[in-house]
């Protein structure tokens, strides 16, 4: 289960950029890729200055070699936020916004464009809406198994 309370592990700021510089090769590379002035990443390792759950998403690409999850855009917030609460389900709203680690009336106005949502939340949204797709083919799957032969 997607939960950002147990994803966001900003304790591993300096093990995530070691591993990052190692990959990459310099740590000017990683702050380009980051889009972050050396001497932000150097605040994040000394632990002067909090790694954000999306500079997290972004270092744990870099080390697996995978390019960005996908590009940062704030424009698709509402519509990520309205298929995330549709896919919890009527009444499930304050569990959706614990798990995204928000307040309901934050997740309110993430859905009204009231707000702009952070690259960390994205990446959990789209985490959150992956995993219900993956549900529910599993569902599909099981329903439409024939049944076995008593």
């Amino acid at each position: 289960m997607i939960d950002a309370r147990y994803l966001h592990r900003p304790e591993l700021a300096q093990t995530l950029l070691d591993a990052a510089f190692n990959r990459v090769g310099s740590k000017g590379e990683v702050a380009e890729l980051l889009k972050l002035s050396r001497r932000s990443l150097q605040m994040i390792y000394r632990h002067e200055r909090g790694m954000t759950y999306g500079v997290q998403v972004q270092l744990e690409a870099i080390i697996r070699g995978d390019p960005y999850r996908s590009p940062f855009d704030q424009s698709r917030g509402p519509s990520l936020v309205t298929r995330a609460i549709e896919a919890a389900g009527p009444g499930n709203e304050e569990d959706l916004a614990a798990r995204l680690d928000v307040t309901p009336r934050y997740l309110g106005m993430l859905a009204t464009g009231a707000r702009k949502m952070s690259y960390g939340l994205q990446c959990l949204l789209e985490k959150l809406l992956a995993e219900h797709e993956a549900n529910e083919r599993s569902s599909e799957e099981t329903l439409s198994a024939p049944a076995e032969p008593k």
